[in-house]
């Protein structure tokens, strides 16, 4: 099956639609949950022309009941910017959420076919070997992951930007598990020690060394010897502590506050921050040198909403190996804003993971799947507010099973019913009336 130049009236401007500059690779779509699981994680390049469908003889075939044997085909605008269209399916395609038949694509966009998800982005001809306690599945991760294992078994020092909640601690945490280093991994969040105690907590002190010092103490520096040191939120150091860092780095000697002799040290230095230390260092507020050495790798960890391709994997981590979570609950999440990055995500799945429970017993076994009305309503809704409504029953009535067990995934939501069915409400009422289920409408 040919598919020819497509074009759309999109009022998105060409500049925002054009694969980023950073990704020379060829754009793809990537495979990220599907009920075809053998398939789930591989990608298609996209060619003109291709066609994705259940028929095993479709250039991208995935094994979904959902799906139409040819459901879309991917092309290229007239402006050479890649394209889907919908061919006719029986059950739709949703583009970010939203039903649609011929749509441009971006870099993150996330594509819903039948029960299959997938997400546009950069092609990965050998991706990194993903090691345990980190998700990494699309490009952006992948390529931090890269640079992270790539600078582990040297003795840079490193430095971790990305905004805040976006894992840089794991990160940092996989960088000392394939350093071979036989030390502590060894975390501390320069923000949140208070200023005064700053220089006491990183380098030690001696007994008697201020007010309060009523024994010796290690400092963190020294606690993670043989070992990787995180310096979480470093852009926080006063420059006092910052003197005094850069020149452990430099000797590789700690000296204890009260202290006269610096005292040898073997650790490895990773800093994090979610600020721009360039611009810190600009405007004065972090010094030059210090920069430079602590930045002699650097990794930029992305924010969530540049790796939609992970999210499900990490709804996996969060919720555990017991719980599943239904396609549209998935869908709502990957589509969301993550202003607080995975720190977010992981509320939100939680929260679901809490409404799913039996409210006779908090705490007791989910109900599975974890449904989309299990999401915190504004999540959602991102997905309900832009479900096309299907077609009728054809058979009349549904069953009372079937029609228990979509008032349950819709929590109740007699308005998500209807559209879910293409019916009024007050034909869904008739429906609860003659099953017995007029007490679980909302």
């Amino acid at each position: 099956m040919i598919l020819g130049r497509m074009t759309h009236a999109d009022t998105t401007s060409q500049s925002e639609l054009r694969l980023a500059d950073r990704e020379e690779r060829e754009p793809c779509v990537r495979l990220v949950l599907s009920p075809d699981r053998p398939n789930i994680g591989r990608a298609w390049l996209l060619g003109d022309g291709h066609v994705l469908g259940r028929d095993p003889a479709c250039e991208m075939a995935v094994d979904d009941r959902r799906m139409s044997r040819h459901h879309v085909a991917f092309g290229t605008s007239g402006a050479g910017l890649p394209a889907i269209r919908d061919l006719g399916s029986k059950n739709g395609l949703r583009v970010n959420g939203a039903p649609t038949t011929t749509r441009l694509l971006r870099l993150g966009d996330v594509l819903r076919v039948g029960d299959s998800l997938m997400v546009v982005d950069s092609w990965e001809p050998e991706p990194p070997l993903v090691p345990a306690g980190l998700v990494a599945v699309g490009s952006r991760s992948l390529a931090a992951l890269r640079e992270t294992l790539r600078a582990a078994p040297t003795d840079l020092s490193v430095l971790l930007s990305g905004p805040s909640g976006s894992g840089k601690e794991v990160y940092s945490e996989a960088l000392h598990r394939a350093s071979g280093r036989r030390g502590p991994f060894h975390a501390v969040n320069c923000g949140a020690i208070p200023r005064e105690l700053i220089e006491a907590s990183l380098f030690g002190h001696r007994k008697g060394a201020f007010t309060g010092a009523t024994a010796p103490h290690e400092g963190h520096i020294r606690e993670a010897r043989g070992g990787t040191l995180l310096l979480d939120e470093v852009a926080e150091l006063l420059p006092p502590a910052q003197v005094a860092l850069l020149r452990v780095l430099e000797t590789r000697e700690v000296t204890p506050v009260g202290g006269t002799r610096g005292e040898p040290v073997d650790v490895r230095i990773v800093a994090a921050t979610h600020q721009d230390l360039r611009a810190a260092v600009a405007a004065g507020s972090f010094r030059d040198d210090l920069f430079a050495r602590l930045a002699e790798w650097t990794i930029t960890v992305p924010a969530l909403g540049e790796r939609r391709a992970d999210i499900p994997d990490l709804i996996a981590a969060i919720s555990g190996p017991e719980v599943t979570f239904h396609v549209d609950a998935v869908e709502a999440l990957m589509i969301a804003e993550w202003p607080h990055n995975v720190r977010g995500l992981r509320a939100a799945v939680r929260q679901a993971m809490v409404r799913a429970a039996p409210a006779s017993s908090p705490g007791g076994a989910l109900q599975s799947p974890v449904a989309l009305a299990h999401l915190p309503e504004a999540l959602a809704g991102l997905l309900a507010d832009n479900s096309p409504p299907t077609v009728g029953v054809p058979w009349g009535r549904p069953s009372r099973d079937e029609l228990q067990t979509t008032l349950r995934h819709y929590g109740g939501r007699i308005h998500l019913v209807a559209r879910h069915y293409g019916k009024d409400r007050r034909q869904i009422y008739r429906w609860l009336d003659y099953a017995g289920l007029a007490d679980s409408r909302r």
